[in-house]
């Protein structure tokens, strides 16, 4: 215990330093990349990331690592800061020929604004915005995020409903993402995609933790089309599709036992 408070201090004194030394120096700014591509074998290509991406700053935690081990009981900050990281991953999308095909899965999404109703929120989304919160609380910038639970079974087994209303659109939202969590398959890629008003929309994020695969796609052509809407009430039809690439080659999803896991939700990030 001694040690810890020893290195307790010795962290303050240099973190002060730091703190000067920051302020007498000048700032360069960061230039974002042009658009980076994978391996021709890969079947994943990047895309460039966002300006309003989430950045890293200094904080408390990662110096602490440098002095001394962090208390037990608690998660090491590196491991957070890989989960924060995943934050402001770059969109990718599937090579070209992966979208000639039919998607072997898919899902009926709608949107349906005017009234809110009540909804059940699910651990999926508890989880995300208690990351956002930690990612937040460990220096990473803090963007307002709000959550729409969608719900299952909306006009059909396999169709999501969300709601909206006027106060979730508003001008300062400039990202809007799907979630969804399916099944980890070994040697199976999943590459999901949204059409909507016969436009196919690929741009996504893939993660994957233990046996579940994290989807992640962008849903910003939603926001122009909900300010084209000429009511206030309406039903925006989205389908969601996935493509299931085994060993290089298209397999149906549902014979490798790919499904959802959870109800998807949708985040909304606000300036």
């Amino acid at each position: 215990m001694d040690t810890f408070w020893l290195l307790m201090s010795l962290f303050l004194q240099v973190s002060q330093a730091l703190t000067v030394n920051s302020r007498n120096s000048e700032e360069t700014p960061v230039k974002m990349h042009s658009e980076q591509t994978g391996e021709p074998s890969n079947l994943i290509k990047k895309i460039k990331p966002e300006s309003h991406g989430v950045e890293k700053k200094d904080n408390a935690f990662e110096m602490l690592l440098e002095f001394g081990r962090w208390p037990k009981g608690q998660d090491n900050p590196k491991q957070h800061r890989s989960r924060c990281n995943s934050i402001s991953q770059a969109w990718t999308r599937g090579q070209d020929a992966i979208y000639r095909q039919h998607p072997t899965y898919k899902l009926q999404l709608k949107v349906f604004t005017g009234l809110l109703k009540p909804v059940t929120v699910q651990d999926n989304l508890v989880r995300y915005l208690s990351k956002i919160a930690n990612c937040c609380m460990l220096g990473f910038s803090c963007n307002r995020v709000r959550g729409l639970q969608g719900t299952l079974g909306v006009d059909g087994e396999n169709h999501v409903g969300f709601y909206m209303d006027s106060e979730v659109i508003t001008p300062s939202v400039f990202r809007v993402e799907l979630h969804l969590e399916v099944t980890a398959i070994e040697q199976l890629t999943v590459i999901p995609v949204v059409t909507a008003n016969g436009h196919q929309h690929n741009s996504f994020i893939q993660l994957r933790r233990n046996h579940i695969t994290d989807l992640i796609l962008d849903l910003r052509f939603l926001l122009l089309m909900l300010k084209e809407t000429e009511t206030a009430e309406t039903v925006i039809e989205i389908m969601l599709g996935f493509h299931c690439i085994h060993n290089g080659y298209h397999a149906p999803c549902d014979e490798h036992g790919i499904m959802l896991l959870n109800v998807p939700f949708i985040a909304l990030h606000y300036k």
